[in-house]
């Protein structure tokens, strides 16, 4: 472990029977503080993120889900909305209860504290907070063209008063339209129509 007031690291290199000091000088790596560090920036453009990882799939691959962490903000991403499905990102801290699904959909899902929606009618896309309104601290971006991925970033600490030890994270394909059934998600449900705690991934 290296102490928060240390700004430099000084070594030199073994193989137990040579040694390399660097000509007696030996090697130095100097230390950034955390705000000195300039966060990676995400491009929302419809196309993944070459960072980001995937994290989860349907059991048929319709459906996945990649996510990136870059310090201050979480990057999620989807298969944009297509095939008469809307889209979603569910971002929830700690499940608990079901409650009614989001956008008149059917079924019930654990209680989140954000969310992606993207419609298929018409491309749009945006944020929810657990309140169901459109939050000033993140955005989200629906791909256009040959990208196909739907794209948002949210600040954590804002959304939470303090960053997380970790979170939950599920992407959903419901019908298009008021009462819309869940049709897919990842990770794999258990076909019931509804979302609890253990069909999302943390």
């Amino acid at each position: 472990s290296v102490p928060s007031t240390s700004t430099t690291i000084d070594f030199v290199f073994t193989d137990g029977g040579n040694w390399d000091n660097n000509g007696g000088q030996d090697w130095h790596v100097t230390i950034l503080s955390q705000s000195t560090v300039t966060a990676y920036q995400y491009q929302l453009d419809g196309s993944l993120d070459t960072v980001a990882q995937k994290i989860a799939s349907s059991s048929d691959n319709d459906l996945n889900l990649w996510a990136h962490w870059n310090g201050t903000h979480l990057y999620l991403a989807t298969e944009k909305a297509s095939g008469s499905q809307d889209r979603f990102i569910l971002l929830i801290r700690n499940p608990s209860v079901l409650t009614t699904a989001f956008w008149s959909k059917s079924g019930q899902v654990t209680s989140w504290d954000a969310f992606i929606g993207n419609e298929e009618s018409n491309g749009w896309s945006g944020w929810f907070d657990s309140e169901g309104s459109v939050p000033g601290w993140a955005y989200a971006q629906t791909a256009t063209g040959a990208g196909g991925y739907l794209e948002g970033t949210i600040g954590l600490a804002a959304l939470f008063g303090s960053i997380p030890s970790s979170v939950y994270l599920a992407s959903l394909g419901y019908a298009s339209g008021d009462v819309g059934a869940l049709q897919s998600q990842a990770p794999t449900g258990d076909g019931n129509g509804s979302v609890e705690t253990m069909e999302l991934v943390q």
